[in-house]
């Protein structure tokens, strides 16, 4: 009897794994079918995309979602209706919307605008011949 009830004892703990996992495999398809993306998008709406470019590749002790001063010698960025103005009026370049530029990193604080690039790649081509031997991008969104 004892064997019985053994049995029955993990032939029911089975049962009920079976039914947790299948509920937690219901809950999430059913949690990822709700979500919206909506309102994270509109978060970054209107936001350029970024890359900033550095002298050095990353090192294994740092964050891939930290960007340090220490060997930062550009930033690449896309020109949006946000940052047009101010640009356009600091540089003097008629920049037009969709349209890339790179800032070099002069000294602190000080940094040099160079463009308008009329593509990302080109943008950061001329990131690498000012020399930027790798890129981080900052935060965009992605539509699925």
């Amino acid at each position: 009897m004892a064997n019985k009830e053994k049995r029955a004892k993990r032939s029911k703990e089975k049962a009920k794994a079976y039914r947790k996992q299948k509920s937690i495999k219901q809950g999430f398809k059913a949690g990822h079918a709700q979500l919206d993306f909506s309102s994270l998008q509109k978060q970054f709406e209107g936001e350029p995309v970024q890359y900033f470019g550095y002298n050095r590749e990353r090192q294994e002790n740092e964050s891939p979602f930290d960007f340090p001063a220490e060997g930062l010698v550009c930033m690449v960025s896309q020109i949006v209706e946000s940052n047009i103005s101010e640009l356009t009026s600091e540089t003097g370049i008629a920049f037009k919307i969709g349209n890339w530029f790179v800032s070099e990193v002069i000294e602190n604080h000080a940094h040099k605008v160079h463009g308008a690039f009329a593509s990302e790649n080109e943008a950061l081509d001329f990131g690498r011949a000012i020399g930027a031997k790798g890129y981080r991008s900052g935060p965009k969104f992605e539509a699925f």
